[in-house]
């Protein structure tokens, strides 16, 4: 119980421990967008970029929304918050898909794995984005 009461005490504390655990529940979701999105669609000539394009809409805006209320806790208006998170998420949603067409097309991999390894590099680099600019109080 002493454990579990620390790590409750540093969740309400620390920011960036309520990114963590919230980032790992988005994570959750954004690596296991693609791949179910991926073997459902795919068997009817989804291509695995179109594919990428629906993954990308439902892990952003579930991120946007546990980001907002649960990491940042941010009480600015939602709709110009969503804006500058969009924003740069189609940023590495554009990045994403560069980098996935080489791996793909390129180097050969599979699209499931090359998306994996991007997913969590996009992780690190939205945390100081969201931190600094869309969330900043």
């Amino acid at each position: 119980m002493k454990y579990l009461d620390l790590f409750f005490k540093l969740y309400a504390n620390s920011q960036f421990i309520r990114y963590l655990s919230i980032g790992s529940i988005n994570t959750f979701v954004g690596i296991m967008t693609y791949p179910i999105l991926f073997y459902i669609l795919y068997p009817y000539h989804f291509n695995y970029i179109d594919i990428l394009y629906l993954s990308f809409l439902i892990a952003t805006s579930f991120s946007f929304v546990t980001n907002k209320f649960f990491v940042f806790k941010s009480a600015s208006g939602p709709i110009f918050e969503y804006f500058k998170f969009i924003s740069i998420h189609i940023i590495f949603l554009l990045i994403n898909v560069f980098a996935l067409k080489t791996l793909v097309d390129g180097y050969k991999y599979h699209p499931v794995v090359s998306q994996l390894f991007l997913t969590f590099i996009i992780i690190f680099i939205g945390y100081y984005y969201n931190k600094l600019i869309t969330f900043r109080n």
